[in-house]
């Protein structure tokens, strides 16, 4: 029990270097390119002893991604919360591990490297102010433009991925409403079952809401004990080893239903961001047709970062 406490606090640190959100006051293109790290920084995983091929699931903790990069703790931070513009060496390097990590756990870099490196100019002309609307003349691009412009070019990726998924998702429901349509269509096929054999079903169907509330139950009772790290773990752990999609949507609801709202967000980020895209629509398809429609698109957007 004393080791699954110390994962969990291990995980939580690595987390929290990243959790911090980026501070409104930076000025707007060194916080466009702060956000562009982030998305980066998120993409990157632990290698073990240094071997590139002995890639784990889980992120790096800030000193460990500092490292990995012949940089420091301190300047990773600021990268990100104040007006300091990193070299573009270091972007590049950045942008390479995380598109090597991405690639390797199957998803995608969010900025080409050509992007990223405009972002890290127009940082640097505005940290020396040279950017024509710093200095008030006329014809210069308000930044307001570019962050609309930024903001619907990501909504229309975005757009586009959710109706790839819907179109799944509507092709999955017609398929079953044609067998139930068959099914209803030869009804004389169907032989009764026993009734002692009734009853094992029923409680083969109730089975996966059992061990859900059990789960549910016993994190609420960490929590409620002060062991918040314990309980996240015990919730990730059995999401990710040994439930099913569709138990894991049901356990998301359970943790609604204790009140537990904290370690249900945590865990549809954490499901969304670490399960494979499969394993990921099939339990926002669980989600929402319990009616749980808002967890089941946050699922499905926390799949996407």
């Amino acid at each position: 029990m004393a080791s699954t406490t110390a994962d969990g606090r291990a995980a939580s640190r690595r987390r929290s270097w990243l959790d911090k959100p980026i501070p409104e006051s930076i000025p707007p293109r060194k916080r466009q390119l702060a956000l562009a790290l982030h998305s980066l920084f998120v993409l990157l995983r632990r290698h073990e002893d240094g071997n590139s091929r002995a890639m784990t699931h889980d992120m790096p903790s800030q000193q460990e991604a500092a490292d990995r990069f012949n940089s420091d703790s301190s300047s990773l931070s600021r990268y990100l919360s104040d007006i300091r513009v990193p070299k573009a060496p270091f972007l590049r390097a950045l942008h390479e591990a995380a598109e090597a990590d991405a690639v390797a756990a199957g998803k995608e870099v969010g900025i080409t490297l050509a992007d990223l490196l405009d972002l890290h100019r127009l940082a640097v002309r505005e940290r020396r102010g040279e950017l024509p609307e710093q200095r008030g003349e006329p014809g210069g691009t308000c930044l307001s433009c570019h962050e609309c412009e930024r903001q619907l070019s990501s909504a229309r990726k975005y757009a586009q991925l959710m109706n790839g998924k819907v179109r799944v998702l509507k092709r999955k429901n017609a398929a079953l409403r044609t067998r139930r349509a068959d099914a209803r269509r030869r009804p004389e096929t169907v032989t009764p079952l026993p009734v002692p054999h009734q009853t094992g079903d029923r409680q083969r169907n109730n089975k996966p809401l059992a061990t859900a509330k059990q789960v549910a139950a016993q994190a609420a009772a960490l929590n409620r004990a002060g062991r918040a790290d314990e309980a996240f773990n015990t919730v990730r752990r059995t999401a990710t080893e040994l439930l099913t999609p569709v138990e894991t949507a049901l356990l998301i609801l359970e943790l609604r239903a204790e009140k537990q709202d904290l370690l249900a967000d945590n865990l549809i980020h954490v499901y969304g961001r670490d399960e494979s895209a499969a394993r990921v629509i099939v339990a926002s398809a669980a989600l929402h047709d319990a009616g749980a429609a808002n967890e089941a698109g946050t699922l499905l957007r926390a799949s996407l970062r």
